[in-house]
């Protein structure tokens, strides 16, 4: 089962993530959608460092990227397809882990 993916992102401005909103398909019909939110697994990091939002170049740790399910509603039997979709755009953007609603992470690698 193939499904059509569209994929829009937004630059979440302060806090230096990206909002992207998937919208799936399959033969014509909208079967579903979900939020996902990229950024570094520690965002807590800007409470350690001296303005590590403000300007990057000052940050002194480079944390892992890790995306968050925000939203997921997807048309049973249709779930595990969205999925994998998901997991192949994270996995060409370069974000390894990703973390699900009930906080469990899983790698995608």
């Amino acid at each position: 089962m193939e499904l059509n993916v569209k994929v829009q992102p937004k630059f979440i401005d302060g806090e230096c993530s990206i909002e992207f909103s998937f919208s799936f398909d399959w033969e014509n019909k909208k079967i579903g959608e979900a939020v996902i939110l990229t950024c570094e697994e520690e965002m807590d990091a800007q409470l350690i460092e001296e303005q590590p939002m403000l300007n990057p170049k000052k940050r002194e740790t480079k944390y892992p990227k890790i995306a968050f399910v925000t939203d997921l509603a997807v048309i049973d039997g249709h779930k595990t397809a969205a999925i994998n979709e998901i997991k192949k755009f994270l996995n060409v953007i370069g974000i390894q882990n990703i973390r699900y609603q009930d906080n469990r992470l899983a790698s995608i690698a």
